[in-house]
């Protein structure tokens, strides 16, 4: 009798081993914690998309972004690859690219750096305008974009440069702020 007491404590203490070895196992596979400075990030995703309704239910704006970090202590959010698309109240629409973007979290201004590009997207394929520049910040409550770095606007036959700009997608104006030189060249007609 005691000799089965025995082997079965040894077969327990066998399970219990072989139980303990396979939770060692699978342990849960962690994500590298994101820091910046001395800031380790609170939450962080892939493949934002956020949407923005007008009051009559039509989409004003769309956000996207292959990346997003956000900081609790700084309070900001940086996003890699970030695009917004906004359409002004006649239909036009505007697209913003950009390689990295960060915002503030009290604050609907979004600053986009690295090749910043902006284009119209549903003008006629022969009407395309695209605006360069090294960063802006984009209001989103007030669909305006303003820099004051250099821009360069390219629009079929045209090459416009200045420094600094404010674009009201809204009213679908543009305002050059300084040192602004035009070139055109007319297209050849045939």
């Amino acid at each position: 009798m005691r000799k089965q007491y025995v082997v079965l404590a040894l077969a327990l203490l066998a399970g219990i081993g072989l139980l303990n070895l396979d939770w060692v196992k699978e342990a849960p596979v962690t994500a590298t914690p994101v820091v910046s400075g001395n800031e380790e990030a609170d939450y962080y995703g892939d493949q934002l998309y956020r949407r923005q309704y007008n009051a009559a239910g039509q989409l004003e704006q769309s956000f996207r972004a292959a990346t997003l970090q956000h900081f609790p202590l700084s309070a900001v959010s940086h996003f890699t690859r970030p695009r917004i698309i906004t359409t002004a109240e006649d239909g036009k629409m505007w697209q913003i690219d950009a390689l990295t973007g960060e915002a503030l979290d009290q604050d609907e201004r979004l600053t986009l750096r690295e090749q910043v590009e902006i284009r119209s997207i549903n003008t006629p394929a022969d009407d395309p305008i695209t605006i360069h520049t090294d960063w802006l910040n984009y209001h989103a409550g007030q669909q305006t974009a303003t820099t004051d770095a250099p821009v360069v606007i390219r629009h079929p036959a045209t090459l416009t440069e200045a420094t600094g700009m404010t674009l009201n997608v809204a009213d679908r104006t543009l305002q050059l702020h300084h040192q602004v030189n035009t070139r055109y060249v007319p297209q050849a007609s045939e």
